[in-house]
């Protein structure tokens, strides 16, 4: 499975990596990752529901060039395109369009470790690890992997959460990021 490839593409970092297998961050990030597709395959996710019929399916612009999916939306341009992307990649195959939000929740709940281990010191992989557990598995917040026109809402998060971490990461080294 694609999980099972990531988890070992982990364990393939040379040792110095922050990220090599053994490295308290890997072990997490193995652990959202296996948590949320838990989670996602017990919810049932892998069908088109509600208002993704017309997002989706019904959105004849994602069958042709890129540029016409943005001028359907051009206020939500980074979902369209994303949307364009995987249906050029997988036609309307439900389950691939669902494995795509999963893919970004889990890097959203990755990145919510990051940014509360920044934010709460390096010694606090504890608290940062149970924040990103509570993240990935609330099921308030993974509806928005399961409700595939939720994407925009996965994408803008994890944006958000990207721009704080870097900003705070720039603030503790006194300038920019190497």
């Amino acid at each position: 499975s694609k999980t099972a490839g990531s988890v070992l593409a982990l364990m393939a970092l040379p040792a110095q990596t922050p990220l090599a297998f053994g490295s308290k961050a890997a072990y997490v990030i193995m652990g959202a990752v296996l948590a949320v597709e838990l989670a996602l395959h017990i919810s049932g996710g892998g069908v088109f529901v509600l208002d993704d019929n017309p997002t989706i399916l019904e959105n004849i612009s994602l069958q042709q060039s890129l540029w016409a999916a943005l001028k359907k939306n051009p206020f939500r341009a980074v979902t369209y395109a994303v949307n364009w992307a995987n249906y050029q990649a997988s036609g309307f195959d439900a389950q691939r369009f669902h494995m795509v939000n999963a893919g970004l929740h889990m890097a959203v709940s990755v990145l919510v470790f990051f940014l509360v281990r920044e934010l709460s010191g390096e010694n606090s992989a504890a608290a940062a690890t149970l924040a990103a557990a509570w993240f990935a598995l609330n099921p308030v917040v993974n509806f928005s992997a399961l409700y595939i026109t939720a994407r925009s809402t996965i994408l803008a998060t994890l944006w958000t959460l990207a721009a704080l971490l870097a900003y705070f990461r720039f603030e503790r080294n006194g300038g920019p990021l190497p």
